[in-house]
């Protein structure tokens, strides 16, 4: 054998390591960054202004209307293994249904007291688990109160071919210091970068059936979320508004 096909294999040997360490690299620096932050769990001590701030955004929460224009709201318990994963303060789920035009959807805002519970806790992780495959994922943003919230909107399928069922899931989170984050991955990014992760995160998801246009499901989610924006805002500025 030559010395250029020696060459020519050492070449290919590094490529193909290289190439395995880039696939490798994301879930390995995600799980670092979470162990990061469990650590500093144990060292870090509670902000003082976090227990005001989890009581108001409780209060806030158990305030919000079950009706509002053409809309009647009905909670809906969690899952206990949803509730024992997450331990949210605040486990707000309902079900609307429209008098008028007969549309459903249901608005889940999960809001917990430790970043580390919403990790792994979005659609395309859980809704897998129950049987829904993510057929499409499209990047959103809304614009609501003078903010532009950057999300997702899933599209899921499940059945089988003459029983097909669709729904459209718009999903955010929000940041307790100001900021609305798109994906799970943005927020293991910044879950950890600050010093009030007691204050915890939310995550917003608002369900939808599969059969409504396009146009209509905007709709819907402007007419749900601004009568529930009180307890979203609350949220958004815990770490802004206790430490003023």
């Amino acid at each position: 054998m030559t010395d250029d096909s020696h060459a020519a294999i050492g070449t290919a040997a590094r490529r193909t390591f290289r190439n395995r360490l880039w696939n490798v690299a994301p879930p390995v620096l995600a799980l670092a960054v979470l162990l990061v932050i469990h650590v500093r769990g144990y060292f870090q001590p509670v902000p003082k202004g976090s227990h005001r701030y989890r009581a108001r955004v409780m209060a806030i929460a158990a305030s919000l209307p079950h009706t509002f224009g053409n809309w009647h709201g009905k909670d809906v318990p969690l899952p206990r293994s949803a509730v024992s994963m997450l331990q949210p303060t605040v486990d707000y789920c309902r079900q609307f249904s429209n008098k008028r035009t007969g549309q459903s959807a249901t608005l889940m805002i999960i809001d917990c007291s430790d970043t580390r519970n919403l990790t792994g806790h979005y659609p395309p992780n859980c809704y897998p688990g129950n049987g829904w495959i993510l057929e499409k994922s499209t990047r959103r943003t809304w614009k609501m109160a003078g903010y532009s919230i950057p999300g997702m909107e899933y599209k899921f399928r499940r059945g089988s071919f003459d029983t097909q069922t669709e729904i459209y899931v718009d999903d955010f989170f929000v940041m307790p210091d100001g900021r609305f984050l798109r994906t799970e991955q943005g927020f293991i990014r910044h879950a950890g970068t600050f010093n009030d992760r007691f204050f915890g995160a939310a995550q917003v998801e608002l369900t939808l059936p599969g059969t409504m246009l396009p146009t209509d499901r905007m709709k819907v989610f402007y007419q749900l979320i601004g009568p529930n924006w009180k307890l979203i805002d609350a949220i958004l500025h815990g770490v802004i508004h206790d430490h003023a």
